[in-house]
């Protein structure tokens, strides 16, 4: 059964994909996906697990290290997504909830919390079933206690909740720890990895870029109960999108290293404002008079098994959104 991934702020919009395999390039470990979409799995019971927030503070929410959920704007006060992709199997799951200063107009955040700002946060579970979604059940929920907050620059909360989903996924968390005292060299091998994707794309290579999205593809279809022809409709599409002509990409900008998920994972991340958090491989296009982004977020793992230091994209996600606030 195919999920409708979205949020309140933007929708996450899985383009698809076809496939040959590739070897290592620039630092990449890629897969076939076409052989990989043979092991997707479909079952009787498929839950869907929803973050929600209501809050005007800005925050990120990190489920297993992924920061599934941001928010860096002055307007948007109901935050809803699916969660699904960071849940690698059943069982207990972490989220780590960092809450910051709330921003009073598009460029201008407060310097620290305020006092009689609230936030609220629930993971719901639910399932498709005949058509819609069945009565969400609430799992998890956390409110930020009562206090004055005033002053304070942060306020951070972890804790652990459990979820049943009958998949299991390829398991970031089983991956090499980076160190972070390597954060230079790191940063180096990671824009590489990006700077090799955006080639692929822009040089309509899109075999090969689908292949490099390979894990991160599969985690995606099989947490979203994609059958083996909805992920190679998508996969054919993309692939199609990519190759049918030249398209520029943005130039990397505005970003940092982040190590995520307990030395696990790697990823590029801007860290200006409204694009606070989100991924550097972007595409700006026109929708009508509107100026559109498409975002494609990736997390970067190594696995255990592996002889080399080559990255593979582990975890990926497809936002699309307002270029501008």
């Amino acid at each position: 059964m195919t999920n409708t991934l979205s949020t309140i702020c933007c929708f996450m919009f899985l383009t698809p994909f076809l496939a040959c395999s590739q070897q290592n390039t620039n630092g990449i470990k890629s897969i076939n996906i076409i052989d990989e979409i043979d092991h997707l799995e479909n079952f009787g019971d498929e839950p869907t697990y929803q973050l929600r927030v209501n809050t005007g503070y800005s925050f990120t929410v990190l489920i297993n290290g992924i920061p599934i959920g941001n928010k860096y704007v002055n307007y948007l006060s109901h935050y809803l997504t699916e969660i699904n992709s960071c849940i690698p199997n059943k069982g207990e799951q972490k989220i780590e909830i960092q809450i910051y200063p709330r921003y009073v107009d598009e460029l201008t955040q407060n310097e620290s919390l305020e006092h009689d700002i609230g936030f609220k946060l629930t993971i719901e579970q639910t399932a498709w079933k005949d058509g819609g979604m069945e009565e969400p059940k609430i799992i998890y929920s956390y409110s930020l206690p009562e206090g004055d907050y005033a002053g304070q620059k942060s306020f951070i909360h972890a804790a652990i909740f459990t979820a049943a989903v009958p998949y299991e996924l390829i398991d970031w968390r089983m991956g090499r720890t980076f160190d972070e005292q390597d954060t230079a060299t790191l940063k180096i091998k990671v824009l590489q990895a990006y700077e090799k994707l955006i080639s692929d794309f822009e040089n309509q290579q899109g075999e090969d870029y689908v292949n490099a999205l390979g894990k991160g593809l599969f985690n995606l279809y099989q947490s979203s109960y994609f059958d083996k022809e909805e992920a190679l409709n998508h996969i054919n599409h993309r692939i199609s999108f990519i190759n049918k002509k030249k398209r520029k990409l943005a130039e990397i900008a505005n970003y940092k290293l982040e190590i995520l998920g307990d030395g696990k994972l790697l990823s590029l991340k801007r860290i200006d404002g409204y694009n606070r958090r989100e991924g550097v491989i972007r595409r700006h296009y026109k929708k009508g008079p509107k100026e559109m982004v498409q975002v494609d977020d990736i997390l970067f793992y190594a696995p255990q098994s592996s002889k080399s230091d080559d990255l593979q994209v582990i975890w990926h996600r497809n936002l699309v959104k307002g270029a501008n606030p």
